[in-house]
């Protein structure tokens, strides 16, 4: 018998989805917006007050894995965070984890391995930085494609050296996105 997703440890999670860069382009914008008007259906406008495309596929020309992450700003209050996690596992989204300021869902995750496009949704309240910090970086890439072709070069490589480690994957891209991260941020003002 499988074994529920949330009983993974990081090593079978990675095992069950390797880091697979993807050759095949999809419509990504059109993804993003079909899986907005679900997750507003889902969880209404009161409570989805903000739905953003931001990561790889929301970046021009560089390589991404099949995902589309999105951000969603909901209410800061512990009983919206309940009702979320009722109205999304009920609608098959997989609540990965519940931090004290954000939470994640997935969908296109079986235990049996990934469908051909997958979704992480990262939920907070808009005073969490260290989420909304993310759309600085999308901007910043798409704003200065030498720029992106490197974090693309970078990413290829790590996806190679990490492929079954998602987490060595993702700390290893760290520096790379805080210092544009930073930089985007000092760009506007906002640093």
């Amino acid at each position: 018998m499988a074994k529920d997703l949330n009983d993974l440890n990081p090593k079978e999670l990675g095992q069950l989805f390797p880091i697979e860069l993807s050759p095949k382009k999809y419509p990504w914008k059109k993804l993003f917006e079909k899986e907005m008007k679900e997750l507003q259906k889902i969880l209404g406008k009161d409570i989805a007050t903000r739905i953003v495309h931001f990561g790889s596929t929301a970046i021009p020309n560089i390589e991404t894995k099949a995902t589309v992450d999105i951000l969603l700003e909901i209410p800061k209050s512990k009983t919206t965070r309940q009702t979320v996690i009722h109205k999304m596992t009920a609608n098959g989204y997989n609540h990965m984890y519940n931090h004290p300021t954000h939470m994640m869902f997935v969908k296109g995750y079986t235990p049996t391995g990934v469908e051909e496009i997958s979704y992480h949704i990262h939920m907070g309240s808009s005073d969490e930085d260290q989420l909304w910090d993310r759309i600085y970086f999308r901007d910043y890439l798409i704003e200065n494609p030498h720029i992106a072709a490197k974090y693309s070069n970078l990413k290829k490589m790590l996806a190679i050296k990490h492929k079954y480690d998602r987490e060595a994957y993702t700390e290893a891209k760290n520096s790379f996105v805080k210092k544009y991260t930073e930089i985007a941020k000092e760009s506007t003002g906002t640093s």
